[in-house]
């Protein structure tokens, strides 16, 4: 409750602006998440056995670029890349 009254009386600012963008553009930082998240830690082997400052840096890195992403993505394009591949696939 307190997000959403947060979302309504900021409903201007920049900053839930760019939680909104990010938000709409879910399935494509769902699957990158996976793909450059957490296959490439997989395969290096810091999946298991580390420390938790690590994951949680890449974490915050990983969000900010998808923040970052997802702002200037939708400024270009109605919809997200998945999106569009998926609709010129119907």
């Amino acid at each position: 409750m307190v997000c959403i009254k947060a979302a309504e009386s900021w409903r201007k600012g920049a900053w839930v602006q760019a939680l909104t963008i990010t938000g709409q553009l879910s399935l494509l930082h769902y699957v990158a998440h996976v793909m450059i998240g957490l296959v490439p830690l997989q395969l290096t082997g810091l999946l298991e056995n580390g420390s938790v400052v690590f994951p949680t840096i890449y974490a915050l890195i990983f969000y900010a670029g998808a923040a970052g992403f997802s702002f200037y993505w939708k400024k270009r394009h109605s919809r997200g890349p998945l999106e569009q591949l998926i609709r010129r696939w119907e």
